[in-house]
């Protein structure tokens, strides 16, 4: 059966409207966010929010360390049909997880805040380094630390191709080198370490490569969800699509060096046309569930 026929058909049975693009408004997100240390953070995310009487989910979505790419309007337009705004973050903070945590939460209090966005129904999701920034997110520890007079969190997660072994040396390593991403002797204690002692809670679907570049992600990627899972069974899912790479869902394949690959130095980014439908059905059919209310 044709991926969006299902989708409406799941849409549907979860009380969800498939809703047209002549129904969906377009606002910006453009501020700046005054920082203790260092400078201001510049938050720019373009929100798209479906027609409703009632109030929306919505979920942010995160992109690589390369910027807009096309690739995440492809699963905002699934998502905005079934009847959940969206907020296309432009650009990340850097390679700084922290800091992109940082303005998730101020792109969630300005949805909930001007564009009449349901605080208790909100998603992320991501693509590479984005996928980690959500991944990070479902730390309770952290998401507590961070932008503290906004106390809201993520209903739910999904993390596309991220780096399993970098988030998972992040939350057991002592000390970081950040230069090269890897676990250090010395120098600053790790800002992450024992972040996903405890967790927030939410569910999240990390969906990863069998043929990954950056590093062997099915040995990798069980080995995080064993950590994410250890305080809370059960929170973490986790997708192996066998005959894809990094970047499955790219509109246009392409490749780069990347100091941070443990396993090979060029990244290829290779369409999976078969991989891409399976992963946005996935992602889309994760989030009607997850955001549905309650």
């Amino acid at each position: 059966m044709h991926a969006l026929v299902q989708g409406m058909i799941l849409a549907l049975s979860l009380g969800v409207s498939v809703v047209s693009a002549q129904d969906i408004r377009v606002e910006k997100i453009d501020l700046s966010q005054p920082l203790p240390n260092g400078p201001d953070l510049k938050v720019l995310a373009e929100v798209r929010i479906p027609k409703s009487a009632v109030k929306l989910a919505l979920v942010l979505v995160l992109p690589n360390a390369g910027g807009l790419d096309g690739t995440g309007p492809q699963y905002i337009k699934a998502l905005n049909e079934r009847g959940i705004a969206t907020a296309e973050l432009n650009p990340l903070a850097d390679d700084n997880w922290i800091r992109n945590v940082m303005m998730s939460k101020i792109v969630m209090a300005q949805s909930v805040r001007n564009f009449g966005v349901d605080p208790d129904r909100i998603g992320i999701m991501g693509f590479s380094h984005g996928a980690m920034v959500s991944l990070v997110a479902s730390s309770e520890s952290l998401m507590a630390r961070v932008v503290r007079p906004v106390n809201l969190r993520f209903r739910a997660h999904a993390a596309l191709y991220p780096v399993c072994s970098l988030v998972y040396d992040a939350n057991r390593a002592s000390f970081m080198n950040w230069k090269t991403a890897r676990p250090a002797e010395g120098g600053d204690p790790n800002f992450y370490k024992g972040m996903f002692d405890k967790m927030t809670g939410a569910k999240t679907l990390l969906l990863a490569a069998r043929n990954e570049d950056y590093e062997d992600a099915p040995t990798a990627c069980p080995k995080l969800v064993t950590d994410m899972n250890a305080s809370a069974p059960g929170l973490v899912d986790l997708v192996i699509y066998p005959d894809a790479g990094h970047g499955w869902d790219v509109p246009a394949s392409r490749s780069y060096q990347d100091h941070i690959s443990r396993k090979n130095g060029r990244i290829q980014h290779t369409r999976s046309q078969s991989t891409f439908e399976q992963s946005l059905t996935a992602v889309t059919d994760f989030f009607v569930r997850e955001l549905a209310p309650r």
